[in-house]
Protein backbone atom coordinates (compact mmCIF):
# COMPACT_ATOMS: atom_id res chain seq x y z
CA UNK A 1 0.00 0.00 0.00
CA UNK A 2 2.70 2.32 1.18
CA UNK A 3 5.02 1.85 -2.07
CA UNK A 4 2.13 2.63 -4.43
CA UNK A 5 0.96 5.78 -2.29
CA UNK A 6 4.38 6.44 -2.83
CA UNK A 7 4.98 5.93 -6.50
CA UNK A 8 1.58 7.97 -7.36
CA UNK A 9 2.32 10.84 -4.96
CA UNK A 10 5.48 10.80 -6.90
CA UNK A 11 3.99 10.54 -10.46
CA UNK A 12 1.95 13.67 -9.90
CA UNK A 13 4.25 16.09 -7.54
CA UNK A 14 6.94 15.57 -10.05
CA UNK A 15 5.00 15.65 -13.74
CA UNK A 16 7.21 16.21 -16.69
CA UNK A 17 6.63 19.53 -18.38
CA UNK A 18 8.25 19.30 -21.34
CA UNK A 19 6.74 19.68 -24.91
CA UNK A 20 5.18 16.28 -26.18
CA UNK A 21 4.98 16.13 -29.86
CA UNK A 22 1.39 14.47 -31.15
CA UNK A 23 0.47 14.47 -34.73
CA UNK A 24 -2.22 13.33 -36.56
CA UNK A 25 -1.66 11.51 -40.02
CA UNK A 26 -3.72 10.13 -42.86
CA UNK A 27 -6.57 11.80 -42.78
CA UNK A 28 -9.27 10.15 -44.99
CA UNK A 29 -12.63 11.23 -45.35
CA UNK A 30 -15.48 8.82 -46.92
CA UNK A 31 -18.98 8.00 -47.33
CA UNK A 32 -20.22 4.52 -45.49
CA UNK A 33 -24.05 3.97 -47.17
CA UNK A 34 -25.06 7.56 -45.77
CA UNK A 35 -22.50 8.96 -43.63
CA UNK A 36 -19.73 10.71 -43.77
CA UNK A 37 -16.71 8.40 -42.06
CA UNK A 38 -13.33 9.64 -41.43
CA UNK A 39 -10.02 7.26 -40.82
CA UNK A 40 -7.13 8.79 -39.44
CA UNK A 41 -3.86 7.61 -36.99
CA UNK A 42 -2.63 9.75 -34.17
CA UNK A 43 1.01 9.26 -33.71
CA UNK A 44 2.46 9.90 -30.13
CA UNK A 45 -0.89 10.03 -28.59
CA UNK A 46 0.51 9.17 -25.13
CA UNK A 47 3.32 10.60 -23.47
CA UNK A 48 5.80 8.02 -21.23
CA UNK A 49 4.12 10.22 -18.61
CA UNK A 50 0.52 8.94 -19.33
CA UNK A 51 1.54 5.84 -19.48
CA UNK A 52 2.91 5.47 -16.36
CA UNK A 53 -0.12 7.39 -14.84
CA UNK A 54 -2.10 4.69 -16.54
CA UNK A 55 -0.36 1.83 -15.31
CA UNK A 56 -0.42 3.41 -11.76
CA UNK A 57 -4.51 3.07 -11.62
CA UNK A 58 -4.72 7.10 -12.46
CA UNK A 59 -7.34 7.92 -14.84
CA UNK A 60 -6.57 9.53 -18.02
CA UNK A 61 -9.00 11.66 -20.47
CA UNK A 62 -9.04 11.94 -24.15
CA UNK A 63 -10.71 14.57 -25.91
CA UNK A 64 -11.20 13.99 -29.64
CA UNK A 65 -13.03 16.88 -31.58
CA UNK A 66 -14.20 17.19 -35.31
CA UNK A 67 -15.12 20.11 -37.37
CA UNK A 68 -16.00 20.26 -40.75
CA UNK A 69 -16.06 23.78 -42.38
CA UNK A 70 -15.57 25.48 -45.90
CA UNK A 71 -12.73 26.58 -47.34
CA UNK A 72 -10.67 29.41 -46.49
CA UNK A 73 -13.75 29.86 -43.57
CA UNK A 74 -12.53 29.56 -39.95
CA UNK A 75 -16.43 29.30 -39.10
CA UNK A 76 -17.18 25.75 -38.92
CA UNK A 77 -20.73 24.33 -39.97
CA UNK A 78 -20.42 20.93 -37.92
CA UNK A 79 -18.78 20.17 -34.90
CA UNK A 80 -18.73 16.78 -33.09
CA UNK A 81 -16.85 16.28 -30.00
CA UNK A 82 -15.87 12.83 -28.19
CA UNK A 83 -14.57 12.06 -24.57
CA UNK A 84 -12.44 8.59 -23.74
CA UNK A 85 -12.02 8.32 -19.95
CA UNK A 86 -9.53 5.37 -19.64
CA UNK A 87 -8.97 4.17 -16.54
CA UNK A 88 -6.87 0.34 -15.16
CA UNK A 89 -7.86 -1.92 -12.83
CA UNK A 90 -4.64 -2.55 -11.23
CA UNK A 91 -5.87 -5.92 -9.91
CA UNK A 92 -7.58 -7.48 -12.96
CA UNK A 93 -4.38 -5.72 -14.94
CA UNK A 94 -6.93 -4.38 -17.80
CA UNK A 95 -7.99 -1.47 -19.55
CA UNK A 96 -11.36 0.25 -19.30
CA UNK A 97 -12.20 2.94 -22.13
CA UNK A 98 -15.60 5.11 -21.44
CA UNK A 99 -16.52 6.44 -25.12
CA UNK A 100 -18.97 9.05 -24.52
CA UNK A 101 -20.84 11.30 -27.21
CA UNK A 102 -23.64 13.74 -26.94
CA UNK A 103 -26.13 11.17 -27.59
CA UNK A 104 -24.33 7.66 -25.95
CA UNK A 105 -21.86 6.25 -23.45
CA UNK A 106 -19.98 2.51 -24.51
CA UNK A 107 -17.66 0.89 -22.68
CA UNK A 108 -14.71 -1.33 -24.11
CA UNK A 109 -11.98 -3.47 -22.26
CA UNK A 110 -8.81 -4.03 -23.64
CA UNK A 111 -5.82 -6.23 -21.83
CA UNK A 112 -2.94 -4.21 -22.15
CA UNK A 113 -1.61 -0.66 -22.87
CA UNK A 114 -0.57 -1.44 -26.50
CA UNK A 115 -4.49 -2.47 -27.16
CA UNK A 116 -5.78 0.35 -25.56
CA UNK A 117 -3.09 2.94 -27.29
CA UNK A 118 -4.03 1.19 -30.84
CA UNK A 119 -7.74 1.94 -30.16
CA UNK A 120 -7.83 5.35 -29.26
CA UNK A 121 -4.66 6.13 -32.01
CA UNK A 122 -5.91 4.23 -35.10
CA UNK A 123 -9.55 5.44 -36.04
CA UNK A 124 -11.03 3.62 -39.18
CA UNK A 125 -14.27 5.07 -40.25
CA UNK A 126 -15.51 7.11 -37.75
CA UNK A 127 -18.83 8.22 -38.45
CA UNK A 128 -18.96 11.80 -38.45
CA UNK A 129 -22.76 13.08 -39.43
CA UNK A 130 -24.84 12.01 -42.24
CA UNK A 131 -24.47 13.60 -45.95
CA UNK A 132 -27.45 15.36 -46.22
CA UNK A 133 -25.20 17.93 -44.01
CA UNK A 134 -22.46 18.32 -46.38
CA UNK A 135 -23.24 20.52 -48.51
CA UNK A 136 -23.44 20.64 -52.65
CA UNK A 137 -20.70 21.24 -55.03
CA UNK A 138 -18.65 23.07 -52.67
CA UNK A 139 -15.21 22.66 -51.29
CA UNK A 140 -14.62 21.38 -47.55
CA UNK A 141 -12.38 19.41 -45.32
CA UNK A 142 -12.36 17.59 -42.11
CA UNK A 143 -10.39 19.53 -39.23
CA UNK A 144 -9.44 17.32 -36.40
CA UNK A 145 -8.02 17.47 -32.78
CA UNK A 146 -6.86 15.62 -29.99
CA UNK A 147 -5.33 16.52 -26.51
CA UNK A 148 -4.27 14.43 -23.50
CA UNK A 149 -5.33 15.33 -19.97
CA UNK A 150 -3.91 13.51 -17.27
CA UNK A 151 -5.46 13.32 -14.16
CA UNK A 152 -8.34 15.25 -14.46
CA UNK A 153 -9.48 18.10 -11.83
CA UNK A 154 -12.99 14.97 -10.20
CA UNK A 155 -9.61 12.54 -10.05
CA UNK A 156 -7.19 14.80 -8.18
CA UNK A 157 -9.80 15.44 -5.13
CA UNK A 158 -10.77 11.79 -5.16
CA UNK A 159 -6.59 11.26 -5.40
CA UNK A 160 -6.21 13.40 -2.52
CA UNK A 161 -9.00 12.51 -0.25
CA UNK A 162 -7.75 8.76 -0.80
CA UNK A 163 -3.72 9.90 0.02
CA UNK A 164 -5.31 11.78 3.19
CA UNK A 165 -6.78 8.22 4.64
CA UNK A 166 -4.00 5.97 3.80
CA UNK A 167 -1.62 7.74 5.66
CA UNK A 168 -1.23 6.57 9.79
CA UNK A 169 1.20 7.44 12.25
CA UNK A 170 2.74 4.46 12.18
CA UNK A 171 3.55 4.26 8.14
CA UNK A 172 4.67 7.35 8.58
CA UNK A 173 7.51 6.85 10.87
CA UNK A 174 8.46 3.37 8.27
CA UNK A 175 8.97 5.96 5.49
CA UNK A 176 11.52 7.79 7.19
CA UNK A 177 13.05 5.10 8.08
CA UNK A 178 13.91 5.22 4.41
CA UNK A 179 15.47 8.59 4.49
CA UNK A 180 12.96 11.15 4.37
CA UNK A 181 9.38 12.10 5.40
CA UNK A 182 6.36 11.03 3.72
CA UNK A 183 4.37 13.25 5.89
CA UNK A 184 6.91 16.19 4.86
CA UNK A 185 6.42 15.14 0.86
CA UNK A 186 2.38 15.02 1.22
CA UNK A 187 1.98 17.98 3.31
CA UNK A 188 4.11 19.72 0.04
CA UNK A 189 1.81 17.95 -2.23
CA UNK A 190 -1.70 19.79 -0.27
CA UNK A 191 -0.11 22.63 -0.89
CA UNK A 192 0.37 23.06 -4.23
CA UNK A 193 -1.51 24.99 -6.77
CA UNK A 194 -3.85 22.92 -8.33
CA UNK A 195 -2.63 22.44 -12.43
CA UNK A 196 -3.97 21.15 -15.39
CA UNK A 197 -1.46 18.66 -16.75
CA UNK A 198 -2.65 18.31 -20.32
CA UNK A 199 -0.84 18.22 -24.35
CA UNK A 200 -2.94 18.38 -27.63
CA UNK A 201 -2.11 18.94 -30.83
CA UNK A 202 -3.49 22.30 -33.40
CA UNK A 203 -6.17 21.44 -35.94
CA UNK A 204 -4.74 19.22 -38.33
CA UNK A 205 -7.04 19.31 -41.69
CA UNK A 206 -7.66 16.87 -44.23
CA UNK A 207 -7.21 17.25 -48.40
CA UNK A 208 -10.13 19.49 -49.51
CA UNK A 209 -12.79 17.84 -51.42
CA UNK A 210 -17.04 17.80 -52.32
CA UNK A 211 -19.85 15.94 -51.39
CA UNK A 212 -19.94 14.30 -55.33
CA UNK A 213 -16.16 13.63 -55.01
CA UNK A 214 -16.23 11.08 -52.28
CA UNK A 215 -16.73 7.49 -53.07
CA UNK A 216 -19.69 5.56 -51.76
CA UNK A 217 -18.89 2.22 -49.64
CA UNK A 218 -21.35 -0.15 -48.59
CA UNK A 219 -19.46 -0.52 -45.21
Amino acid sequence: MISRLIKITVIILFASKFSFAQTIQKIEPSLVKDTLSVSFNVQNLFSQKAKETLLSGLSVTVNLNFRLSFIGESVSFFGENVIFRIKRDVWEGNFQVTEITKTAEKKHFFYSFEETKNFLSKAVKRKLCHFRVLPTKSEIHVAIKVGVNLLPEQETEKLREWIKNSISEKSIKEEENLGFSLASLLNFFFKQEKERDEYSTSWVFSKSFTKEELKIEKN
